[in-house]
C-alpha cells in the first residue's frame, strides 16, 4: 500500500500553528485500518515535501542575529544560494529542528509513525522532499527521525512517484473531459500498474 503525504509544514509554532496532534492519531488509525482491510503486504509512507518547515520561525529575531549571519544573508555560496558559513547555518537549523520536534504535533507524528511501524506489514517511510532543499543540505533526517529513509535510491523511487503524478494528472484530465465514468478504483489500479508493473 502506498500512502502519499505532503505539505505538513511542521513548525516550532512561534509564528505559525501546526495541525492539531489529534489529526495524526486519526491518520494513523485510518492507514492501519486500510492496510488490514486491503490485506496489504507492504505499507510505504512517502513524505513528498514541505514536511518540516525550518523558515516559519522568529528564531533569527529572537537570537538577535544580524542579517549577514542568517541563512540568506552575508556572503552567499554560489552553489547553494545560502550563507557560505555553512557550519553556523547548520547549527541554526538544527536548533530550529529541535524546537519543531519538541512540538506536540511533531511528537504525535513520531508516535504515529512508530505505531504504524508496529501495526502495518513491512512499514517504511521514504522522504523524497521535492521542495526541502534546506532540510537536505543541513539535516540528516535519519538521525533526527530514525524511521525515515531519505531516498538514497531516490532517482528510481522519485521516478516512480513522478509517474504517479503524471498518471494522476492524465486521469484528472480524463475525468474532466474524456472519461466521465472513471472511478477512483480505476485510478488506483492504474497507479498500482505504473508502480509495480
Amino acid at each position: 500500500m502506498l500512502v502519499l503525504v505532503s505539505d505538513l509544514h511542521l513548525t516550532d509554532e512561534r509564528t505559525a500553528r501546526n495541525v492539531n496532534p489529534e489529526a495524526f492519531k486519526l491518520f494513523g488509525a485510518e492507514v492501519a485500518a486500510t492496510a488490514r482491510k486491503r490485506g496489504a503486504r507492504e505499507t510505504i509512507l512517502v513524505l513528498l515535501g514541505d514536511i518540516i518547515d525550518l523558515v516559519r520561525t522568529d528564531y533569527w529575531l529572537r537570537q538577535r542575529l544580524a542579517p549577514d549571519e542568517r541563512p540568506w544573508g552575508g556572503k552567499l555560496d554560489p552553489k547553494t544560494g545560502m550563507n557560505s558559513d555553512s557550519k553556523a547555518i547548520e547549527r541554526q537549523f538544527l536548533t530550529i529542528l529541535q524546537d519543531i520536534l519538541g512540538s506536540p504535533t511533531a511528537q504525535q507524528f513520531i508516535i504515529t509513525l512508530t505505531e504504524l511501524e508496529r501495526t502495518c506489514p513491512a512499514f517504511s517511510v521514504r522522504y523524497v522532499g521535492n521542495q526541502d532543499g534546506t532540510v537536505k543540505m543541513y539535516i540528516n533526517t535519519g538521525t533526527y527521525l530514525p524511521l525515515i529513509t531519505q531516498a538514497e535510491d531516490g532517482e528510481s523511487f522519485a521516478s516512480s512517484i513522478e509517474m504517479v503524478y503524471v498518471y494522476l494528472y492524465r486521469v484528472d484530465e480524463d475525468l474532466d473531459t474524456k472519461q466521465p465514468g472513471t472511478t477512483s478504483m480505476d485510478i488506483w489500479t492504474g497507479i498500482r500498474r505504473k508502480l509495480y508493473g
